[in-house]
C-alpha cells in the first residue's frame, strides 16, 4: 500500500473520530439542554403547586378571621394573631410530595398610621412629632417621619392619588424609606402602617412604643405597664375603661381608639423540597365578610 493511501486513510480514521466527536458533543449538550428544561418544568411545577397551597391557606386564614370576628367583640394578641404555625406538614396527594406550611397574622391596626401625617390636605405636627418619638424609641432616624409627610402631601396634591390609593401600600414602599437597611425596613413594617386616615389605634395589640407615641400623655414607662398588663390577660373590655387606666387623658382620646380590628396582614410561606415560596397578603375584615386588599 502507497504512503498516500495510508495517509488517505489516516484523515479518514481521523475525520470520522472527529464527526463522532463532534456527534456525541452535540448529544450531550443536547441531553443537559434537556435535563436543565426538565429541572425547569419541575421547579415550575413545584412553584405553581406551593402558591395553590398558600392561597388555600389565605382562603382558611378568611374564613378564620370571619368566625373570630362574630365570637368575639374585641381582638387581643390572645386570639388569632396567637396562631403561629411553624413547618405544619401538609399532605399532598398521592405520588407527590408533601409540604411544610409556617405562617402567622399581623394586627395592622396595632401600629402607627402614617396616614395620619396629613390631614385636610396639611402636615400635621403633632402627629409628625409623635411620629418622631416613635422612631426614637424603635431606633429609626427621626429625619423620617418629616420625610414622610412631604411624601404623603406631594401625593395628596395630585390628581393621579388619594388617601384611599395609599391606603393598604406597606410603608416600605414608600420613596422616603428607600435608604433604610433591611434590618430597619423590617422594623418600620412592624411598627408603622398605612391605613385609611379615620383607622383607630387597637388597644389591645398595639406596642407599648405604639400606644405612648400615640396618646401624649401617657409615658413609654406608663405605656410598658400598661401592655405588661394587659398582655397577662387584663383586656380592656372598653374604651373608657382603657380611659380609666390612663394617669392622663386628651378629652379626644376615645376617638383614636378602638378595641376590635378590621385589617390584617397575612405572612405565609410554603417549603416544597428545594422550593421556597413566600407570600403577603392584606386582609379587610367586615361584617359580612373578609376580602383580600392584596396579595404580593
Amino acid at each position: 500500500m502507497s504512503l498516500y493511501s495510508i495517509q488517505q486513510q489516516g484523515l479518514a480514521v481521523i475525520n470520522a473520530l472527529v464527526i463522532v466527536m463532534a456527534t456525541s458533543l452535540i448529544a450531550v449538550s443536547l441531553l443537559e439542554k434537556q435535563s436543565q428544561q426538565t429541572e425547569r418544568l419541575i421547579a415550575e411545577q413545584e412553584r405553581s403547586q406551593a402558591v395553590w397551597l398558600l392561597r388555600g391557606g389565605l382562603d382558611w386564614v378568611q374564613q378564620l378571621l370571619q368566625i373570630e370576628g362574630r365570637r368575639s367583640p374585641i381582638t387581643t394578641t390572645s386570639g388569632v394573631l396567637a396562631q403561629r404555625l411553624q413547618n405544619l406538614t401538609i399532605e399532598a396527594i398521592e405520588g407527590t410530595e408533601s409540604a411544610l406550611f409556617s405562617g402567622y397574622i399581623e394586627d395592622e391596626q396595632s401600629k402607627f398610621n402614617l396616614l395620619r401625617l396629613v390631614s385636610a390636605q396639611a402636615i400635621d405636627s403633632q402627629q409628625v412629632a409623635q411620629l418622631e418619638q416613635l422612631f426614637m424609641w424603635i431606633d429609626l432616624p427621626q429625619t423620617l417621619a418629616k420625610a414622610f409627610a412631604q411624601q404623603l402631601l406631594g401625593s395628596y396634591q395630585t390628581s393621579s392619588h388619594s388617601p384611599s390609593q395609599l391606603a393598604g401600600r406597606r410603608p416600605t414602599e414608600l420613596a422616603a424609606a428607600a435608604s433604610l437597611s433591611s434590618e430597619q425596613r423590617t422594623r418600620l413594617n412592624q411598627y408603622c402602617t398605612l391605613l385609611p386616615p379615620q383607622t383607630k389605634l387597637n388597644i389591645n395589640t398595639a406596642s407599648a412604643e405604639v400606644l405612648a407615641a400615640s396618646i401624649p400623655t401617657l409615658s413609654l414607662a406608663e405605656a410598658t405597664q400598661l401592655v405588661r398588663d394587659r398582655d397577662q390577660g387584663n383586656w380592656f373590655m372598653s374604651t373608657s375603661q382603657f380611659l380609666q387606666r390612663l394617669p392622663s387623658a386628651e378629652h379626644d382620646t376615645l376617638k383614636k381608639v378602638e378595641l376590635k380590628s378590621q385589617w390584617f396582614v397575612v405572612h405565609g410561606e410554603i417549603q416544597r423540597g428545594a422550593t421556597h415560596v413566600r407570600q403577603q397578603a392584606l386582609l379587610h375584615r367586615q361584617s359580612n365578610q373578609t376580602s383580600i386588599v392584596w396579595v404580593q
